[in-house]
């Protein structure tokens, strides 16, 4: 059970609507995990999406590398959701 719904798209901001499609039509695909929550600030649910997806995909690493990347700093941190989404 999570602590916060998802905004149905009927239900959304025009904001959070604009948002919502630049995560979907983005590397994502789909909005998951904390963009769930971050949605109901939009201004700040863009920078964070640009900011991951620049981090992600747009590093000098080969992408095996970036995942293990993610993993290791997941694991260190015991950040359970990064562990969870990328291990």
């Amino acid at each position: 059970m999570s602590r916060y719904r998802e905004i149905a798209a009927e239900a959304m901001t025009a904001a959070q609507k604009r948002v919502h499609d630049l995560i979907v039509a983005g590397k994502r695909g789909r909005v998951s995990g904390p963009f769930t929550v971050l949605i109901r600030t939009p201004e700040i649910c863009r920078h964070a999406a640009e900011l991951g997806e620049h981090l992600r995909w747009s590093t000098s690493l080969p992408a095996r590398l970036s995942e293990l990347a993610i993993c290791m700093t997941a694991r260190f941190w015991r950040a359970q959701y990064e562990w969870y989404a990328h291990a």
